[in-house]
C-alpha cells in the first residue's frame, strides 16, 4: 500500500466514507489475486469499536513493476459520536501482505429535543398575562445529537419586546447547565415579567440554544402571546402551558 487518502476527511453520521488506495507492484510477476481489508475502526479516544472488521474488496490485480488505484467504502453508523478515528487497511496477495494506518474524522451533528409541558415541539407558541410578574416557561431539553455538550445555555432573540407605549417584556434566562450528555435531559426555567398595560400583541423570536462545542446556535420559533391578567392583581399563573393555538 503506497497511499490511503480518506475522503470525506471528516464525515457525517450515517454517511459514506470512500478510501482511495493505491497498491503498488515492485516485483516481477503480477499479484493475483489480492484481497483488502479494514480491521476494526475504533474511536481514538476510548477504543469503542466503530465498525467492525470486514473484506472491502478482493480479486484486484496488480501488474508487476506498476501501480493500481482502488477506491473502497466504509458505512458510517448513524449514531457514531463525533470524533477522531483510525483503523489499519490491510493488503494481501498469497504471501505477500502489507498493512497502513488510516485515519478520519466524525463531525460533531448538534441535535435537540424540547419538551413544554411534556410534548415534544419544533416550534413554541406560549401565552403571557399582561401585567403578571411572574409568568415562567421551564422546558426540558435533550441532547439528541452526537457529542457530549459543556455549559448549555437557552436564550431568546426578539427584535423589540417594547410596546407602543414603552411597556416592557423584562426575561430572566435560566442558568447554564454544566454539562449535557448524549441522549440526556435537564430542565431550564425562563422568567417573563410583563408590565402592566402592555398591548395584546403577539411577539415572534427565536428560542437560541447553545455551548461551548456549538459554533452557531441552534434555533426555535418561538411566539410570546400576550393576553389580559386573568386573575386580580397580584395573583401568580405558576408554570405556563401551551397556548390554545398551538395545540
Amino acid at each position: 500500500i503506497s497511499n490511503i487518502t480518506p475522503a470525506p476527511a471528516e464525515v457525517n453520521p450515517g454517511a459514506v466514507l470512500s478510501l482511495t488506495v493505491k497498491l503498488a507492484n515492485a516485483g516481477p510477476n503480477p499479484l493475483t489475486p489480492t484481497e483488502l481489508k479494514t480491521q476494526d475502526i475504533k474511536n481514538a479516544l476510548d477504543q469503542a469499536v466503530l465498525v467492525s472488521a470486514s473484506t472491502l474488496m478482493s480479486g484486484i490485480t496488480v501488474p508487476a513493476n506498476d501501480a493500481v488505484t482502488v477506491v473502497v467504502s466504509v458505512t458510517i453508523p448513524a449514531n457514531a459520536k463525533a470524533g477522531d478515528y483510525q483503523s489499519t487497511l490491510d493488503v494481501a496477495s498469497g504471501a505477500e501482505s502489507d498493512s497502513e494506518v488510516y485515519t478520519f474524522k466524525v463531525a460533531h451533528v448538534p441535535s435537540f429535543e424540547i419538551k413544554l409541558n411534556n410534548q415534544v415541539l419544533q416550534d413554541l407558541k406560549v401565552a403571557l398575562e399582561s401585567g403578571e410578574d411572574k409568568n415562567v416557561l421551564t422546558l426540558v431539553v435533550k441532547n439528541t445529537g452526537n457529542k457530549d455538550l459543556k455549559n448549555v445555555e437557552l436564550s431568546t432573540q426578539f427584535n423589540s419586546l417594547t410596546d407602543d407605549d414603552g411597556d416592557l417584556i423584562l426575561v430572566t434566562l435560566p442558568n447554564k447547565v454544566a454539562e449535557l450528555k448524549i441522549g440526556q435531559e435537564a430542565s431550564f426555567a425562563f422568567n417573563f415579567d410583563v408590565e402592566t398595560g402592555f398591548d395584546l400583541v403577539s411577539l415572534t423570536g427565536k428560542l437560541l440554544v447553545k455551548s461551548d462545542e456549538i459554533v452557531a446556535p441552534l434555533e426555535r420559533n418561538l411566539t410570546l402571546d400576550v393576553k389580559p391578567l386573568a386573575c386580580q392583581p397580584n395573583s401568580r399563573t405558576g408554570d405556563l402551558e401551551l397556548d390554545d393555538d398551538n395545540l
